[in-house]
């Protein structure tokens, strides 16, 4: 829903009191109690790993005369804000956020009033200009502004989606202000270990999903098992209603193409709809035009491709790439899954609006070279070799946290079927 802007208007009483609420219940729990069951932090992140040497790359590119764009992965909800929060206050104290305009808009005007005193910039509001303006001059004066580059959350910690190139373009921005020098991207990565087996809580995870659902449980010998099932029964499901009830064969990773395809053909001739970018994007229109075409006949077919086109996105190829899969990378599936189809109780609502980690875990936090942005360039074909650049640079770090600690894995059902 759109909204008007309303710039921030920081408080450094409300962001030290936020900072403390975060820091004590939400991240690191109560001194000398966060280890004890029912005082424990509500992200069940019992360690946060952050040299100093990561602490002091970003702070030096903070102060006047420099711009930057802190660009952090996004592979969860409500906890990456948190991260995000934990990393600033300690090298940009001033760092404005971008967030969603329904969270700081559409939960009352007490939620609205914290926001904005917490320097968060609500996306999506009907003067999307003015809301950048605000950004660029905020980067511009040496304070610093966080966005998420891939956009949404996309549940995957050991892989970079698409990145929008938002953050590349308004730092390229900032060169029109003449104080500004020299304007950065700093991308910022965390990875995610669980302390131990965890097996027995992510089988009950997923018999719970597929409940929801309405799917069988009794095949799945282990969470990987089951997160195929539930979603080889979803990716059916699309195929009846679009290719019939004929025979429907091979690998899912094919399946899933040759729904999108007949999706796209859809979507392209019946609607009209331009497929360039593909993904993401593409749903993005088929959801705007929905909007604006509430009463023309192929409303309903159009809702049920948003719903088909939802499943094939998430079916990410770097899912079908490895013949593993972690204990880690069950949990992101589920958490996932959960988000997505399964809604309608308090305990689901909590799980899709404020989740936390599955287990208690550590955090290991990793800061690449900050990457200096030209004055002129193409924002996308930018943004692509900086995605390129982060996917290197997490790899590195998933080996790094894996030689320091160990993890469960299962064999993985989407890379042999």
């Amino acid at each position: 829903m759109a909204h008007p802007f309303i710039p921030p208007v920081p408080n450094r009483r409300t962001m030290r009191l936020f900072t403390l609420l975060n820091e004590t219940f939400i991240l690191k729990g109560i001194p000398l109690l966060g280890r004890i069951p029912g005082f424990r932090p509500w992200s069940r992140a019992i360690k946060i790993h952050f040299t100093e040497a990561d602490r002091a790359r970003l702070r030096a590119l903070v102060g006047p005369g420099k711009s930057v764009h802190f660009g952090p992965q996004h592979p969860a909800t409500f906890q990456d804000w948190m991260i995000d929060k934990f990393i600033t206050d300690r090298v940009a104290p001033e760092c404005a956020h971008w967030a969603s305009g329904d969270m700081v808009h559409g939960l009352g005007g007490f939620v609205r009033r914290m926001c904005l005193q917490n320097n968060i910039i609500a996306q999506g509001s009907d003067e999307p200009e003015k809301a950048r303006a605000f950004a660029v001059a905020h980067a511009a004066a040496g304070k610093g502004v966080l966005l998420h580059p891939e956009g949404r959350v996309g549940w995957h910690n050991n892989f970079i989606g698409e990145l929008l190139p938002g953050a590349v373009d308004m730092a390229m921005e900032t060169y029109t202000h003449e104080e500004v020098a020299d304007a950065y991207v700093a991308p910022i990565l965390w990875k995610i270990i669980f302390r131990k087996d965890i097996t027995p809580k992510l089988m009950r995870e997923y018999r719970y999903a597929a409940k929801k659902l309405g799917h069988a449980t009794a095949e799945a010998g282990n969470p990987a098992e089951g997160i195929f099932a539930i979603y080889t029964q979803l990716l059916h499901t699309h195929e009846i209603y679009w290719r019939g009830h004929g025979t429907i064969s091979g690998s899912m990773q094919v399946r899933k193409t040759e729904l999108q395809d007949i999706l796209y053909t859809y979507i392209g001739q019946d609607l009209s709809l331009s497929l360039a970018g593909g993904g993401w994007r593409v749903l993005n229109r088929i959801k705007k035009w929905l909007r604006q075409n509430k009463d023309h006949s192929e409303h309903e077919r159009a809702e049920a491709a948003v719903s088909a086109l939802y499943v094939v996105l998430e079916l990410n190829d770097h899912f079908f790439s490895r013949p593993y899969m972690t204990q880690e990378e069950a949990a992101e599936h589920l958490k996932r899954i959960r988000s997505s189809y399964c809604k309608g109780t308090m305990y689901d609502s909590i799980n899709r609006f404020v989740p936390r980690f599955t287990a208690p875990c550590e955090i290991f936090i990793k800061v690449p070279e900050p990457f200096r942005v030209p004055e002129t360039g193409d924002p996308e074909e930018i943004s692509a070799q900086l995605r390129v650049a982060m996917q290197k640079e997490l790899d590195d770090l998933i080996t790094e946290v894996h030689q320091k600690r160990s993890t469960v894995v299962w064999s993985n059902p989407f890379h042999y079927r």
